[in-house]
């Protein structure tokens, strides 16, 4: 009897050890495979490889350390989860076939890099400042306003706003019930002394697994989604980086971007109510709790959508927000579909073509060449020309013309260790010459 019992207990740990054994071996192989595609790049080191039997697997201290950034890219935890035990051990199979598991979650805890000098040179090695000065110049109604020349929020800005480092939490996941016939998806991100973004939404299918969900027609029905945004810190620090950099006090500030940001959205076609553009100022000023709920009535047609007014559409999607806990009670807004379209559909600028080209180069050389004021308007027609250009806060911007389209003039400088970009709003400019 005692030789059974302790074979049976042997049996167990062996099946145990089999298993953990199995998902050791395949993390590990993934591992190898990925430090030896970016071994040219950076070195990879990893701690200690582990799983579960509620079906999790996951590796601690990983540390990437690129060769062109002195510090270390650090993430205390990274993690994958499925329904339990089972589906860990088929997933390889299940991707491999293109069949995606019934539930999955993906967790990343505490990654962490350093914000300094050499981490602006890890992005431009991989070609980042291109699409950072593509997505400058495009309509961003989350972008920064009334900052100077700055746009968007990057390392540098984030430095000033003394950020040393950039740490981040993320879990993303969904769950499908065939049953309720509904997919679940959620997102956290949770940025340490910046904020927490989460976001959930209810989808209801009509498939009975995943793998019919991928290859169905149209669009799923949205039963529920929200998102909220809880500030920790960024909006104020924002606030008193751009109010120092335009010296102007910080309430004065908001009150400035808060018009700016009014009448970008009113150049793109999107006019908004005075309580909304009010609620975005007191939460640039305050910061805290903003939630956004959507709970869209049955049947709808979401190909139609484009035929119905933005009031109409707002009232079918139940559109609520929640602003520190109290609802804005006026969401109404007009959209001229004619200006959005047009400001959506590409960024606007013109680009000479070779027979445009060739008066410039072949233009006679004029007498005495200098900064000559130029009608702002005509600015696309000196694109690669030099310019100077001064703005209402007072700074002045030297460089060459790169890009031009309805709202934004973006100048390229030379500095030490290659260039940047400076796109500045036309309304901002209260002076444009140009080299000629």
């Amino acid at each position: 009897m005692k030789k059974i019992f302790w074979g049976l207990v042997f049996l167990a740990i062996a099946v145990v050890a089999a298993f953990k054994g199995y998902l050791w071996f395949q993390v590990h192989k993934q591992l190898s495979a990925i430090k030896e595609q970016v071994a040219p790049i950076a070195t990879v080191k990893y701690g200690w490889i582990y799983s579960t039997f509620d079906g999790e697997v996951g590796v601690r201290d990983i540390k990437i350390t690129p060769f062109l950034l002195k510090g270390t890219i650090t993430i205390d935890e990274l993690s994958l989860k499925v329904k339990d035990a089972t589906e860990l051990f088929k997933l390889k199979d299940k991707l491999a076939q293109r069949i995606p598991p019934d539930e999955l979650r993906i967790k990343t805890t505490n990654m962490s890099f350093p914000l300094d000098g050499q981490f602006d040179e890890l992005l431009a090695s991989l070609n980042a400042r291109t699409d950072t000065a593509a997505s400058k110049a495009s309509f961003n109604p989350f972008g920064v306003y009334a900052c100077g020349d700055t746009v968007a929020v990057e390392a540098p800005e984030l430095r000033a706003m003394g950020y040393d480092r950039f740490t981040v939490s993320s879990e993303i996941g969904y769950r499908f019930e065939p049953l309720a016939s509904r997919l679940m998806l959620d997102a956290v991100v949770d940025s340490e002394s910046m904020g927490r973004s989460e976001f959930t939404v209810s989808v209801g299918v009509g498939e009975n697994d995943l793998y019919g969900l991928v290859g169905a027609q149209g669009l799923p029905e949205i039963n529920r989604a929200e998102w909220s945004f809880n500030d920790g810190g960024y909006y104020r620090r924002l606030s008193f980086f751009c109010g120092k950099k335009t010296e102007t006090e910080r309430k004065r500030y908001v009150e400035h971007a808060s018009q700016e940001w009014d009448a970008d959205l009113k150049d793109h076609g999107i006019s908004l109510n005075p309580s909304l553009v009010e609620a975005y100022r007191r939460y640039i000023l305050d910061g805290g709790q903003l939630n956004v709920e959507v709970t869209p009535d049955r049947d709808i047609d979401y190909t139609s959508l484009s035929l119905f007014s933005a009031n109409d559409i707002i009232s079918m999607l139940n559109l609520r927000i929640i602003l520190n806990g109290t609802p804005l009670d006026d969401l109404s807004l007009e959209v001229d579909s004619k200006q959005f379209v047009s400001s959506d559909s590409g960024d606007g600028s013109q680009l000479p073509d070779e027979s445009d080209g060739l008066p410039a180069q072949t233009e006679a050389p004029a007498l005495s060449k200098s900064y000559k004021d130029t009608e702002i308007e005509l600015a696309d027609t000196f694109l690669k020309r030099r310019a100077l250009i001064e703005l209402d806060s007072g700074k002045t911007v030297e460089g060459s013309i790169i890009l031009v389209n309805e709202h934004i003039i973006e100048i390229e400088q030379i500095v030490t260790g290659g260039k940047v970009s400076y796109p500045l709003r036309k309304r901002n400019i209260t002076s444009f010459k140009v080299w000629r």
